[in-house]
């Protein structure tokens, strides 16, 4: 019961990250995507129209977690 909780609470602040982004980076969005995926055993891609910078730098990241 505590994981759907937490679950729920990360959909929230998801939510409420995503009208703030527009026209905007907003590295919250990769890294709260990323631990919601984890808590639900899914898995996660990351593309990006040139492939390059949020792709390498969220491997980055991911490794680095």
């Amino acid at each position: 019961m505590e994981l759907l909780r937490t679950v729920a609470d990360d959909i929230d602040m998801l939510d409420d990250l995503l009208p703030k982004s527009r026209g905007a980076k907003e590295v919250k969005i990769l890294s709260l995507g990323n631990l919601l995926c984890r808590k639900m055993n899914g898995a996660h891609v990351i593309c990006c129209k040139s492939a390059k910078d949020r792709t390498s730098m969220s491997t980055t990241w991911h490794n680095a977690m």
